[in-house]
């Protein structure tokens, strides 16, 4: 149920904030204040006044004045909580959609007074804020806090992060009951998000909560496998969350049967707003990065989290050294997209002393442009698979944990993943190669890469496969759809 209110910073009034941001404009910003001993809760009587950019007071309206806002004529806060560098991804091309939508809206506030009518159109429609990545905050996230180095996998790796994971949503809790949002949306993120939600539905009962790229245990379900009892979230979403916008149809499809509210609006990588920054091909990227054109090119991207850079990194770099040892008459050059600044000296330390001779290392900002120039990718499990569907580079994946995790989650969680890489979740078959754990060896990896980049055949059969894939996953204008969605559910009268 959406609380429905007269203006989006009502939650003010009960907690005893005295001043309100109401609309900032090109010259002045316009506040309200709460007049004491006002009980009409139909129409609220304020002090309201401009204040120019340079604070200077220049036009005040005596009390009992009727303020009355328009439906888009409110400022929206939009709350976002993800984590990871896929989340930070995601989140920022759901804020363009976002940003898109507020930009189709007339903002308007009126203001009325007996003898008098003051019209303020606003420029500013909206605030987003929450915990994010670099991308959200380029694209205008007030950033709380980076979660992009808070993120593992397995319940050994986890452990380190739980005081961390602890201190941002108490932070954000904080920030959040001093500013409430009109809506929160939550990003992939799934351990922090549902407790960072289930405190927010306790402290706001009425507030908009939806979850954007859910947590993925369609897949067991979809692949007829009972989901473990500590990885099974469907029950916490459905009481928690409003909506949830589901990017597979078959996750689409698993949560209407658990009768939760799902929308399927496809997934983020094949909607327009990413494609139109995206949108490349080999020659053009290889020129880009200044590389040959006959040139081999296998990218290796193997860690958007600190565990990866130890588990995944030295695996991938022995592999190089022996896809370059059987590659001596051709032109092989590894290129590897560095996703963050403090991995960038962990990377080349370990290529030089594996012996790899011809690498280059490019910032975050290029992983797109840096799979596109690839012959072959060899890839860790991620969003990063779908950024290779979405190219038409052949992949093949690998994943590796501690050897703890890995037991314990086949040996108490009854763990039986079928498949890690996204593209073969689609379909749920083998569609790219996958290597997991003790198969994910240096030998293994560099046989699979050196198999597919001898057999044309393969790699034709992969990239059919791709396009299928992708006409699966791509809705038309299905992230604006969502964005409109979620303005919908801020509605106020």
């Amino acid at each position: 149920m959406v609380r429905r209110r007269l203006f989006s910073v009502n939650d003010h009034f009960y907690q005893g904030k005295p001043r309100y941001f109401i609309a900032e404009c090109s010259n002045y910003s316009c506040f309200c204040v709460h007049v004491e001993g006002v009980q009409n809760t139909s129409c609220r009587s304020y002090l309201l006044f401009f204040v120019s950019k340079q604070r200077r007071l220049f036009k005040f309206i005596q009390p009992r004045t009727q303020l009355v806002a328009t439906q888009c004529g409110v400022v929206k806060r939009i709350f976002f909580s993800t984590g990871e560098l896929s989340g930070d991804l995601q989140g920022s091309i759901l804020i363009r959609a976002l940003t898109r939508e507020a930009l189709s809206r007339n903002v308007v506030v009126k203001v009325r007074r007996y003898i008098s009518r003051v019209v303020v159109k606003s420029q500013k429609t909206f605030q987003l804020y929450g915990l994010g990545g670099s991308l959200m905050k380029q694209e205008g996230l007030e950033l709380l806090q980076d979660t992009s180095k808070i993120s593992s996998i397995g319940l050994i790796e986890a452990v380190p992060h739980l005081w961390a994971s602890w201190s941002m949503i108490q932070n954000a809790i904080e920030r959040v009951i001093e500013d409430p949002p009109d809506i929160a949306i939550l990003i992939d993120y799934v351990g922090p998000n549902l407790q960072l939600a289930s405190k927010l539905r306790k402290i706001f009962p009425g507030l908009p909560i939806v979850y954007y790229i859910a947590p993925q245990e369609w897949v067991w379900g979809y692949a007829n496998q009972k989901v473990p009892f500590l990885l099974r979230y469907v029950e916490s979403i459905g009481e928690i969350c409003d909506k949830v916008y589901s990017i597979f149809p078959a996750e689409h499809a698993y949560y209407q049967r658990h009768q939760i509210a799902s929308e399927y609006v496809g997934h983020p990588l094949f909607s327009s707003d990413w494609k139109k920054g995206n949108e490349t091909n080999q020659k053009r990227a290889r020129e880009s990065l200044q590389l040959a054109l006959d040139a081999v090119v296998i990218a290796l991207v193997p860690a958007s989290r600190e565990q990866e850079i130890r588990y995944i990194l030295p695996i991938m770099a022995q592999a190089a050294k022996h896809i370059q040892d059987q590659l001596v008459d051709e032109d092989v050059v590894f290129i590897v997209p560095c996703s963050r600044d403090d991995f960038r000296a962990k990377i080349q330390q370990q290529l030089t002393r594996s012996g790899v001779s011809q690498f280059r290392i490019y910032d975050k900002t290029s992983s797109s442009i840096v799979i596109a120039a690839a012959n072959l990718c060899i890839m860790k499990s991620g969003t990063v698979n779908l950024e290779a569907v979405a190219m038409q580079v052949p992949q093949l994946v690998l994943y590796r944990l501690s050897n703890w995790s890995a037991w314990l989650g086949r040996n108490v969680l009854g763990l039986q993943i079928p498949f890690i890489a996204s593209p073969n979740c689609v379909e749920m078959r083998l569609v790219v190669p996958e290597l997991v754990q003790e198969n994910a060896t240096a030998e293994n990896v560099s046989k699979a890469a050196l198999n597919l980049l001898r057999t044309k055949h393969e790699q034709q059969r992969m990239l059919t496969d791709y396009e299928r894939i992708a006409k699966v996953l791509h809705c038309p204008e299905g992230t604006s759809r969502a964005a409109k969605s979620m303005f919908e559910l801020m509605q106020t009268d």
